[in-house]
């Protein structure tokens, strides 16, 4: 019989059949079972028949139920890797590194006067190289102009680091790949020409190849040579006495309308004339800050445009929009800063303190640092609750 009973159970468990256990303790802490077993069979025509019921009793106090489902647990989803994740994660890692660390990809430390203000620097993020990534052009300006740099990085499949370009922070960008990079220092011509380097992108190797430069004293030998010439010499003459339109000038010297226009242009791409449009005619001029110049001063070297071009870039870094974004930490570029909102003020004027509040809070929010910092360095002038600006 029990051998039976347990064939029937396995039975039941192959064909999907249930079976419902009960249990409960008696208050004696003790179990009582009894048992009682049922078995009917019926022998049919087609075989067989076996039907089999199990019924324990127990204690009906506290019954309790147990049931046990499982389910299968789902795969958990995986972000799909991008293009744009691998920009963000590996330039967001050079930018944490450049900022905490003071430190390039390449383990070079930052150098300059700094004061540890990181943060007055620019970077951008675009793809100014045009092979459909994303570039890192990170703008190092917050130093000495010897310290300043410019530089772009990419990256690979695998997202290392690949710098394309190391050059003067002064960067123009072209769609067909080229940068035009200016020099840190101007020793040529006064205002009308600064040194420059040309860079085209190279997508065999991905990085930036220099193509050309053109300093300030190619630049006077290129002036050099196109004043050499018996009819350059003539059109000069007759610009010197007065502006002057082509075909005039072409009547006076007795050529072709095309020939005085052939060399015009090539004095004006030169930067030794200019041109403008007035009324139906187009009047050439001398170009004055060359012709003012003597000989020395066209071979001699001019330090002050190096100067100036520094100075306009410490106002361009620390001024955005009008505004001044912070009072620099390192003495000469906050001079410069500060003169630049001194010169918001006429001189020879008087100005009530709420006044002189007003004009520097059009520029920076603590206008009382900024007041006294202007008076400290001596370039407004505090008598009798009044201010004036000093020459």
């Amino acid at each position: 019989m029990k051998k039976l009973i347990s064939l029937l159970c396995l039975t039941a468990m192959l064909t999907g059949c249930g079976v419902e256990v009960k249990s409960s303790e008696a208050d004696s802490g003790k179990s009582t079972v009894s048992e009682k077993e049922e078995v009917t069979a019926t022998e049919e025509a087609s075989g067989t028949e076996l039907a089999t019921e199990i019924t324990t009793a127990k204690a009906p106090e506290a019954e309790t139920t147990t049931q046990i489902i499982t389910t299968e647990a789902p795969e958990p989803e995986t972000e799909k890797i991008t293009e744009e994740n691998v920009n963000a994660m590996t330039y967001r890692t050079v930018l944490e590194r450049i900022y905490y660390g003071m430190t390039l990809p390449d383990g070079e430390e930052l150098e300059g006067d700094l004061g540890g203000n990181i943060s007055e620097n620019t970077f951008a993020i675009h793809d100014v190289d045009g092979d459909g990534r994303d570039e890192l052009i990170f703008m190092y300006t917050n130093a000495t102009m010897a310290s300043m740099f410019g530089v772009i990085y990419d990256h690979d499949e695998d997202g290392n680091i690949v710098k394309q370009l190391h050059s003067f922070p002064a960067m123009r960008f072209y769609s067909n790949g080229v940068i035009e990079a200016d020099s840190s220092h101007n020793h040529g011509l006064s205002g009308s020409f600064w040194p420059y380097t040309l860079y085209k992108y190279n997508s065999g190797t991905d990085t930036y190849v220099r193509v050309a430069y053109l300093e300030a004293m190619e630049k006077k030998i290129e002036i050099l040579k196109i004043l050499a010439d018996k009819t350059r010499l003539e059109i000069l003459g007759i610009l010197l006495k007065e502006d002057c339109y082509v075909e005039k000038i072409a009547s006076s010297l007795d050529i072709t309308s095309a020939t005085a226009c052939y060399h015009l242009k090539r004095m004006e791409k030169a930067g030794i004339v200019k041109c403008a449009r007035s009324q139906f005619y187009i009047m050439y001029s001398l170009n004055k800050e060359v012709f003012n110049m003597s000989l020395g001063e066209f071979i001699m070297p001019n330090e002050a445009d190096s100067e100036e071009k520094y100075k306009r870039s410490v106002i361009n870094s620390f001024f955005k929009l009008g505004k001044l974004l912070s009072i620099p930490v390192q003495q000469k570029k906050r001079e410069i800063v500060l003169y630049e909102i001194a010169k918001a003020f006429e001189f020879d004027k008087q100005y009530a303190e709420a006044e002189v509040n007003s004009v520097i809070k059009d520029y920076y929010e603590d206008y009382c640092t900024v007041r006294r910092e202007l008076i400290a360095l001596k370039m407004l002038e505090r008598e009798n609750s009044t201010y004036k600006r000093i020459k």
